[in-house]
């Protein structure tokens, strides 16, 4: 019996019970914590976050969970703002205002929109407009973020699709440079005849056509595949370098610890044993490694 009770207290210790909690859909969410998945956060939260935030049943540890959420990435905790999430805010509030002018949708919801949000202001924006044989067009060049897995400098172009509506992402791959003129007749797998029609209109247009990423060789007017790969890393920019164990923790430990100041994790590591002294006594010992931080950091 004693033997089985040191057991159970090991398991307790290394795999804290979680409960089997049935996962919600979005639909049977209060609106305000719809809103804040579909909308706030939509780009920046992961699949681990967003699949425990489902598995809450109270709005207490909804709202303890945003709090965890939001402090996971302040870059400097310890201080009153939260940096990331003032420069978030910002960015939707920019794109709602500035991106989704003339379509019938948000401005988070347009390709501008998603882009801006993610990765912020461009470092230079060149705008094409009232040309007759080229859609309007914005090429956004940014430069810096080699630690997210990019390119040292990079553009995105968006064009607007057959000359109405939403500024839509190019892709030099699923597009090719025939896309962005308003009336190309030649053949439209021939991406280097197209490239040459297109820098006689507009040179600073063609040369983004087939690659974004400055100095990138593109022979016989082959389009970039390195490009539709920036593209797609773009997308996990925000899941980049975050560690989203703290979510995992919170759903495992929410109804074992009564949280009232904070919605911490603090990343561990520890070790459990057990030693029986000669007078048949047994002793559970463990240690717990807290990750390097400052006692003001919490």
């Amino acid at each position: 019996m004693r033997n089985i009770l040191i057991s159970l207290i090991i398991i307790f210790l290394l795999f804290p019970f979680q409960g089997l909690t049935e996962k919600k859909s979005i639909k049977e969410l209060p609106p305000r914590f719809i809103k804040w998945l579909k909308e706030e956060v939509v780009y920046i939260i992961t699949r681990t976050e967003k699949d425990v935030f489902l598995q809450l049943e109270t709005d207490r540890e909804r709202e303890l969970f945003i709090e965890a959420f939001w402090k996971h990435r302040d870059p400097t905790q310890g201080t009153p703002e939260n940096e990331f999430k003032k420069e978030h805010s910002r960015r939707i509030n920019y794109a709602n205002y500035n991106l989704g002018r003339g379509v019938p949708k948000p401005g988070w919801k347009t390709d501008r929109g998603r882009i801006y949000i993610i990765l912020g202001e461009p470092r230079d924006i060149e705008r094409i407009v009232g040309e007759s044989q080229i859609y309007n067009a914005e090429i956004w060049f940014y430069q810096g973020l080699t630690k997210y897995g990019l390119p040292p400098g990079f553009n995105l172009v968006f064009y607007q699709k057959d000359g109405i509506g939403e500024y839509v992402l190019y892709s030099p791959l699923a597009d090719g440079p025939q896309a962005l003129m308003t009336s190309y007749f030649g053949d439209q797998a021939d991406y280097l005849a197209a490239f040459k029609t297109l820098k006689k209109i507009n040179p600073s247009l063609a040369r983004v056509s087939l690659s974004l990423i400055p100095g990138e060789s593109t022979r016989f007017g082959r389009p970039s595949l390195a490009s539709n790969i920036l593209l797609q890393n773009i997308y996990r920019v925000p899941q980049k370098e975050l560690k989203d164990r703290y979510a995992e923790k919170f759903l495992m430990y929410k109804d074992i610890v009564e949280v009232d100041y904070t919605a911490n994790y603090i990343d561990n590591d520890h070790s459990v044993k057990v030693l029986k002294d000669p007078s048949g006594i047994y002793f559970v010992h463990y240690v717990v490694e807290l990750m390097r931080f400052s006692v003001q950091q919490y």
